[in-house]
């Protein structure tokens, strides 16, 4: 929910700014913005998943810290990736990550 209204306000800021959409142009955008999104999300979640798995491996007495570290590391990096490098939905990307890192810890 949340992050859908973060996708919808971005198309009602750029028509504030003069584009022009019509009905399938914004469809089209929605579709976009989740799917890349999720689908990044999956991306880096797995990626932070295998690097938690091979921290839980070596190292016994911290691998507590490490995974929480890592945890937020998740977090931070999906975000930034998908809004500061795809300009996609941070909150999706950050969404499916980490439902992704909650389903196999």
């Amino acid at each position: 929910n949340d992050g859908t209204a973060i996708v919808m306000f971005n198309v009602a800021y750029a028509m504030l700014q003069g584009q022009d959409y019509n009905f399938g142009a914004i469809t089209a955008y929605l579709v976009k913005m989740a799917v890349y999104a999720w689908l990044l999300g999956l991306a880096i979640g797995g990626f932070f998943l295998l690097w938690i798995m091979a921290a839980k491996k070596k190292l016994d007495h911290a691998s507590s810290t490490i995974q929480v570290l890592l945890t937020l590391a998740c977090a931070y990096t999906s975000f930034i990736v998908a809004e500061g490098i795809f300009k996609i939905s941070g909150v999706l990307c950050t969404v499916s990550a980490s439902l992704l890192l909650a389903s196999d810890l």
